[in-house]
């Protein structure tokens, strides 16, 4: 898995454009390793799983020299994708957003009008706080644009141990 580096070493515009950086990397030079980039598959937990709805989201493939709909699976657990409800938060002394960010970087906000990319939304069925929210709120918009998406509930798990099942 790729790795990308966290507030408040950098800060989120940084994060996001990291993990693009990284698939735009992984599309140009990947099939010098063997690999077909034609789709490319994403996921990611928690802050991973906004970092997946980044990488979703329009509005940024052509200033990175990619293809419109180059991104195939994507697996999105317990994430965060609208930022607003974490600005007067104590979370966001450390990732000190503007409503600017906000709008920039919520995933929610640049759902894509046409793409082919196969959505898969998880949360724990024991997870408090904005994650089953986001999660639901993340797959109505996504449903209304009329793109594929699966939910898969966990009802017995929580925020940490969801991502451990993947190993399982």
């Amino acid at each position: 898995g790729m790795g990308y580096r966290l507030a408040a070493a950098v800060n989120l515009e940084q994060s996001v454009d990291g993990v693009r950086l990284a698939v735009a990397w992984l599309h140009r030079e990947g099939p010098s390793f063997g690999l077909d980039t034609h789709k490319i598959h994403i996921g990611g937990s928690s802050a991973g799983g906004h970092l997946t709805g980044a990488v979703l989201a329009d509005g940024w493939r052509t200033d990175y020299g990619l293809p419109h709909d180059m991104i195939g699976a994507a697996l999105a657990l317990s994430g965060i994708f609208d930022l607003e409800p974490l600005l007067h938060t104590k979370i966001n002394t450390w990732l000190n957003m503007d409503m600017g960010t906000v709008v920039a970087l919520s995933p929610i906000r640049h759902i894509p009008a046409k793409t082919d990319a196969q959505l898969v939304l998880s949360v724990g069925g024991l997870e408090r706080g904005g994650f089953p929210r986001e999660t639901q709120s993340y797959h109505d918009a996504w449903a209304a644009a009329g793109h594929a998406l699966q939910n898969i509930a966990m009802p017995g798990y929580n925020h940490f141990d969801i991502n451990a099942t993947l190993a399982d």
